[in-house]
């Protein structure tokens, strides 16, 4: 099986392999074992000093320091040598730094946010399978692999790769923000994880028929700060949350946008230091022509 191939990829044998999971459901020692490894399905508990501190660490990334060291740089360099307008470019790289830190903060106050109004559609109990017997238990008590049973008229707790579908509808409003009914099936699909026909998202309502599916390995919160998980059958552990296929992508975007502003109040200053010198042309400025 191709190692690039993630979790909606995957036939039910296969997704069973994965997740280490099977159609009579978990044992109580393998529930037992990975609500230690990863947790329960919540929310993580919040802190007074979580924004302080988020603020602080996106005020002292790689990123940022770099640009303030390039900004004390120039500061230092027009303090040798006035007059060449450096104080301006450090004053410019000073403000791209700030820029890019308050950009990543307001990003992940943003995720918090949805959050917390995710929280609001996850119901306290759940129906599942576990030793060859459907019981109910509280939805923080689900772990990756077990087999969730859901019908019309419930909310669906956890992420999860359907196995078996009859007929199943879901509102997946909470997630897409479209109240548009989207018919489930348990068949393999090649799209995109949120995209995938085959993945019922928590917090999500079914409009009508039934299904089971096995719960994923990553947390609600685990998906709204990856934005869109993804999940690999043979370089990932079928316990350990799933790494986001965007992250590198979505830093590399906003550094190159960042740096694309400071280009550009570089590219200022230097136009603005080379008016008034000998042999600058543009038309409006020139000391060698009449």
């Amino acid at each position: 099986m191709n190692a690039t191939r993630e979790i909606q990829h995957l036939t039910i044998q296969e997704v069973f392999s994965v997740l280490a999971g099977r159609k009579d459901g978990l044992t109580e020692d393998e529930v037992h074992e990975r609500l230690l490894e990863v947790g329960k399905n919540t929310f993580e508990v919040r802190d007074r000093w979580k924004w302080i501190r988020s603020l602080i660490k996106q005020l002292t990334n790689f990123f940022t320091i770099l640009l303030n060291i390039s900004a004390a740089i120039c500061f230092v360099a027009d303090h040798i040598q006035p007059g060449e307008s450096m104080n301006i470019l450090g004053w410019a790289l000073l403000g791209v730094s700030l820029l890019n830190a308050m950009f990543s903060f307001i990003q992940e106050y943003r995720a918090e946010k949805a959050m917390e109004a995710l929280k609001k559609f996850l119901p306290p109990q759940v129906l599942l399978r576990r030793q060859g017997k459907n019981i109910k238990i509280l939805a923080e008590e689900i772990v990756p692999g077990d087999l969730l049973i859901i019908s019309e008229g419930d909310r669906i707790p956890a992420d999860a790769r359907l196995i078996n579908s009859e007929d199943i509808v879901v509102n997946n409003a909470p997630l897409t923000g479209e109240a548009k009914p989207l018919t489930l099936t348990s068949d393999p699909s090649e799209k995109r994880l949120t995209e995938s026909e085959n993945i019922a998202f928590a917090g999500c309502s079914v409009i009508k028929g039934t299904g089971r599916g096995s719960r994923l390995c990553h947390r609600p919160a685990d998906r709204i700060r990856q934005n869109r998980p993804s999940f690999s059958g043979h370089q990932t552990s079928p316990l350990a949350p799933g790494e986001g296929n965007r992250t590198y992508g979505s830093h590399f975007d906003r550094y190159r946008h960042t740096y694309g502003v400071f280009l550009f109040f570089l590219r200022g200053l230097d136009r603005q230091t080379a008016v008034g010198q000998p042999g600058f042309h543009d038309g409006n400025h020139c000391r060698q022509c009449p």
